[in-house]
């Protein structure tokens, strides 16, 4: 009995299975119109990719297309309706999404092209991938997958009327590349302005002081534009009396300490001092180079103190 249960049971399992298979994938149609373009020779043209069928499921996908390079140009590729779309790795391959729900008929984007050669040409949708809001794979029908896109030649007039004469996009193209014009005009002016201050602001940085040192007081003791100066006996000799000078290390023998700029900020080193430089209380001789703040205090014990302020 037990058998026979389990093997009803196997039996159901399988039927759901080829039922759950045998159900086709939601179908998505897709394609370029207008399917005909006929266009002046060095003419402009646009095509549409439309989700024809099935848009309101879909919530993102890919697609690809090729076109006859030899006679056409893309210029740009405009998206509509809300969709986003991303130029991805590989040639005119993109990617496209979105947040809102898109009614059954839907475009995706606008193609713009530029003819170069009087010449038959065409614009293919090679494959476009869809998937659901949960990520589930849409069943994708191209159709129409190609648009052909053939030159009209016109008989010229003798009517003076006609001369001058120029098709719409013309001046359309003519705005933009003055537009392009005006922004790399711009783009210079803006990029020479920049130059110009950075210079400035450099030659400002070299005549100001890179840091200071005071006293408790608050009176400047030393002030300097030095990227790496050596502090010694000489420097300390207007401001220490020689009873207390004779401990400060001279600087033919190395100095006292020595302040120099880092990549990150400034930092304090002493190697050769007879008596200990102190960082905040700290004694730093022989422990390399330690990093410096403004308002920490170096002194020497007994004999002076300084604030060190970076400007």
């Amino acid at each position: 009995m037990k058998r026979r249960v389990t093997f009803i049971f196997a039996l159901i399992l399988a039927a759901l299975l080829a039922l759950s298979l045998s159900q086709p994938l939601p179908k998505v149609k897709a394609g370029f119109s207008p399917e005909e373009v006929e266009v002046e020779a060095s003419g402009f043209f646009t095509l549409r990719l439309v989700i024809l069928e099935g848009g309101s499921l879909v919530r993102a996908g890919e697609f690809s297309f090729s076109y006859t390079s030899d006679s056409l140009e893309l210029l740009n590729i405009t998206s509509l309706n809300e969709w986003v779309i991303i130029k991805v790795q590989g040639a005119n391959v993109y990617a496209f999404y979105t947040l809102k729900a898109q009614p059954n008929e839907t475009t995706i984007a606008e193609l713009k092209f530029r003819c170069k050669q009087e010449l038959p040409s065409n614009v293919t949708l090679l494959y476009l991938k869809a998937a659901d809001a949960q990520g589930s794979d849409l069943r994708v029908i191209l159709e129409p997958s190609t648009a052909k896109i053939t030159i009209r030649r016109e008989q010229p007039t003798p009517s003076p009327k006609s001369e001058g004469v120029t098709s719409p996009a013309s001046p359309q193209i003519t705005v933009q590349k003055e537009r392009l014009s005006l922004i790399w005009i711009a783009v210079l002016v803006l990029s020479t302005s920049a130059v110009a201050a950075a210079v400035a602001w450099y030659k400002w940085r070299r005549t100001v002081a890179a840091y200071s040192l005071v006293d408790r007081s608050g009176r400047v003791v030393f002030r300097t534009t030095s990227k790496d100066r050596v502090y010694g006996r000489e420097d300390f000799a207007g401001f220490l009396p020689p009873d207390k000078l004779v401990y400060i290390t001279r600087r033919n023998k190395g100095g006292q300490f020595r302040i120099i700029r880092g990549r990150d900020g400034w930092y304090i080193v002493d190697e050769y001092s007879m008596n200990p430089t102190l960082v905040n209380g700290i004694p730093i001789r022989g422990r390399g180079y330690v990093r410096l703040r403004s308002g920490d205090l170096i002194s020497v014990q007994g004999f002076f103190e300084l604030y060190f302020r970076g400007e």
